[in-house]
């Protein structure tokens, strides 16, 4: 990934699929092992989902 890369704002699913070079399988996958999810209303119908670059590039460094 691009570690160097300053994003501001939020993500969609695709942005960070982009960013990442990995496929929506693997985005949801890591949700479910812990992949911090800023805004999530995905529980109650809505279809918004939300991640923090700096907050997934951490996740993802703490796993290395």
């Amino acid at each position: 990934w691009r570690q160097g890369e300053h994003m501001k704002g939020l993500l969609t699913t695709k942005q960070l699929c982009e960013l990442l070079s990995v496929s929506r399988q693997a985005i949801y996958k890591w949700r479910k092992s812990g992949l911090p999810v800023a805004i999530d209303n995905s529980g109650r119908g809505g279809k918004l989902i939300r991640y923090d670059w700096r907050e997934v590039i951490e996740w993802l460094q703490e796993r290395k």
